[in-house]
């Protein structure tokens, strides 16, 4: 979640963005599953492999290449298993000197036409936590793209991770993702046009340069209806004023502090395993930067309606210790502009909300933070965290006969001590979370009491940082120094998907954006 740290409003829990500082001096692995496998040719997946048995047909050239990525025989070694269809969406057999393949931050080792018609590049990185771009060209027109992810440490369950394609990463600020349980929908739950770690570095300084210089988009088509876009002039300047909540500054100038437009975005599955189709998901405040958070979905989806559970601030609520968020569940309609509520700033009265189609999860008491929720699909059960600072824990709460629990920490491993545990997701009855901002680790639950002692299985980590070796600001381009945020689907040839957010150190600052891994088997969890 994107956090922006003011005098006015002193709302700062650590999120994935301000933990970034907590890893200066590195953070030590936990024990966890083993790194790499070596993995035969894929099967079906939303990359493009075919695993339908249809014969590769050679009668007309390639319309579309896939690329699925594998382990190879340690953690810089993978290979890119290319495959391609033609005009009619058949399997088309492909040769290796059909391809012209470039690649950035590896050494292309070799390639290999396999017997069902696709050819495998055999590929060794220069490094691990840092993106390797693979381009991959067939013809006039015919290319594809995919940037891998070889990191330090990966469990035997997992492939190469790889940053998701499409329309959801830009050069703008993508936090707090959550995949649909189906792997059709993605929401990226904070957006912002400007590089958010090194404005809060800044003590979001209204005129400091990271605060004010608009590196992603802010319009169609790959941020349509983004609120506050009409803070941006056109030559990328940012008003820094919320007229909806009465931040505006002296003489109509700008607000004391920097406050860049922000909001939630969903994107759909598109055929090629990329994202787009993006909608803008939010409260009409004009893009006040301490917007929902940690969306994820609740129940089953029905045609597009779906339902979410998300943290929130609620200005409203804004006394001397700041604001807390609190959780609340809402209806969204997918592919489609969702207001979730609308602040309105009226000079006679004060704040007006109006429009709202939230509501508020009453677990008590209210001035203790809440985020990154995750509702079990019976609606007896929720998952979420608090990134207040100092001792971070994972949290659940149980709803008895219509009312909530106070919040109930888990027992180890999920929970331990000197370890800061963050952004809890349930996938069957496994329970995903980020351990200290440099991994996302797992563990099965067995029994029905998440608190109890000896009701989690083995530890597992799924992946894994390098130690970091000083502050982020140190580390050289490229290098991921952070990560968080898991969540899970199963897509429909029983794939299993982990999508986490991974934080890059970049020439100028930094950048986060959303990546993926699949399991190497069609088995699921």
């Amino acid at each position: 979640m994107i956090v922006f740290r003011s005098l006015a409003h002193p709302f700062a829990p650590a999120s994935l963005l301000l933990a970034v500082l907590l890893l200066a001096c590195g953070g030590s692995e936990s024990d966890g599953g083993s790194s790499a496998t070596v993995a035969t040719d894929p099967g079906g997946s939303s990359l493009g492999a075919s695993s339908t048995g249809e014969e590769p047909s050679t009668s007309q050239g390639p319309s579309r290449l896939g690329i699925t990525l594998l382990p190879g025989g340690d953690l810089l070694r993978f290979t890119a298993v290319v495959s391609a269809r033609d005009t009619a969406g058949a399997p088309f057999a492909l040769q290796p000197e059909d391809l012209d393949v470039e690649v950035e931050g590896a050494t292309v080792e070799g390639l290999q036409r396999t017997g069902d018609g696709w050819v495998r590049v055999e590929l060794v990185a220069d490094r691990v936590d840092v993106g390797v771009p693979i381009t991959v060209r067939a013809g006039a027109g015919v290319e594809i793209t995919r940037e891998a992810l070889p990191m330090h440490r990966r469990d035997a369950f997992w492939s190469v991770p790889e940053f998701v394609p499409g329309l959801v990463n830009t050069a703008g600020w993508e936090d707090s993702s959550e995949v649909s349980p189906d792997g059709e929908w993605l929401i990226v739950s904070s957006y912002a046009p400007v590089d958010a770690f090194s404005c809060s570095l800044a003590e979001s300084a209204v005129d400091h340069p990271t605060c004010n210089d608009v590196l992603g988009p802010w319009q169609a088509p790959e941020r349509p209806d983004l609120f506050g876009a009409d803070r941006i002039d056109e030559n990328g300047r940012i008003r820094h004023q919320v007229p909806a909540l009465c931040f505006v500054g002296e003489d109509g100038g700008d607000f004391p502090i920097a406050l860049p437009p922000t909001a939630a975005y969903g994107f759909r599955l598109q055929e090629d395993g990329s994202f787009a189709e993006p909608f803008v998901i939010g409260y009409a405040m004009d893009g006040y930067p301490v917007a929902p958070f940690g969306f994820s979905f609740v129940g089953d989806i029905e045609g597009r309606q779906a339902r979410v559970v998300y943290g929130h601030a609620d200005i409203r609520e804004f006394d001397e210790k700041g604001l807390t968020p609190n959780l609340y569940v809402a209806p969204i309609t997918l592919g489609e502009r969702n207001v979730l509520g609308r602040f309105t700033c009226d000079t006679t009265s004060g704040l007006r909300y109006t429009d709202a189609v939230d509501e508020r999860l009453e677990i008590l008491p209210h001035s203790i933070h809440k985020g990154n929720p995750y509702m079990e699909a019976s609606e007896t059960r929720v998952w979420f965290d608090d990134e207040s600072g100092g001792g971070s824990l994972v949290y659940f709460a149980v709803r008895e006969d219509g009312t909530w629990t106070e919040r109930i920490a888990a027992s180890a491993p999920v929970n331990q001590t000197a370890q800061q545990s963050y952004q809890p997701y349930l996938h069957g009855d496994r329970l995903f979370w980020a351990r200290n901002f440099n991994s996302i680790q797992s563990a099965r639950l067995d029994g029905d009491d998440p608190a109890a002692d000896g009701a989690w299985e083995a530890l597992r980590t799924d992946l894994a940082l390098a130690p970091a070796q000083g502050p982020p600001t140190e580390a050289a381009p490229g290098t991921i120094v952070a990560m968080g945020e898991p969540s899970v689907a199963l897509d429909a040839d029983g794939y299993t998907w982990l999508y986490f957010v991974a934080i890059r150190r970049t020439n100028s600052g930094f950048n986060a954006d959303i990546a993926r891994v699949r399991s190497l088997s069609a088995q699921g969890e």
